[in-house]
């Protein structure tokens, strides 16, 4: 290990603290989205069939959690890069084709109704809304994890926090 490549507290700090910052920063979206879901009509209903969306998303798109660390740990060059990109986008399609048919034709009604417990038509009739908003979360939540991971991999993790913190501003506004 060379001089420059050394690892010290400040070189330490520097990389970790920006890595630190983003889960309060995403919690901190997570917050304001049921903020502004409570002060809508119908909160309690809003809430809670948000949850079960979120639940069902959460399951679906458990694989792509681990974007990030599979690009720090085979991207080496051109190639890996490659390869796994292909595999990252291909993951995400299989992941966003099953939550589209969930969002938009009658098995997820089914599905909501029988694995969910939703049982009143405007318990899945939300569901439905929601589901066609959350449906496109994943594909960006893969694609920001895959760039994450490339970030950490060449140790400028300062541009995570600093995208976390434009999401943030951004989803403030709205």
């Amino acid at each position: 290990m060379s001089e420059s490549e050394r690892v010290t507290y400040k070189r330490l700090l520097v990389f970790f603290l920006p890595l630190a910052a983003t889960p309060f920063m995403i919690a901190s979206t997570h917050t304001i989205a049921n903020s502004v879901m409570a002060r809508l009509p119908y909160p309690v209903l809003s809430l809670a069939v948000f949850a079960v969306v979120q639940a069902m998303t959460n399951t679906i798109k458990a694989p792509d959690i681990l974007a990030k660390e599979v690009t720090v740990s085979l991207v080496d060059g051109r190639q890996s890069l490659q390869v796994v990109s292909r595999f990252v986008t291909a993951k995400a399609l299989i992941i966003t084709s099953i939550l589209l048919t969930l969002a938009y034709t009658p098995l997820g009604q089914w599905v909501f109704y029988h694995i969910m417990g939703l049982q009143d038509a405007d318990s899945i009739a939300f569901a439905y809304s929601a589901m066609r908003i959350a449906c496109f979360l994943p594909l960006v939540e893969i694609l920001r994890n895959f760039f994450q991971g490339m970030a950490i991999g060449v140790r400028t993790t300062g541009m995570i926090s600093f995208g976390t913190a434009f999401r943030l501003i951004v989803i403030s506004l709205i």
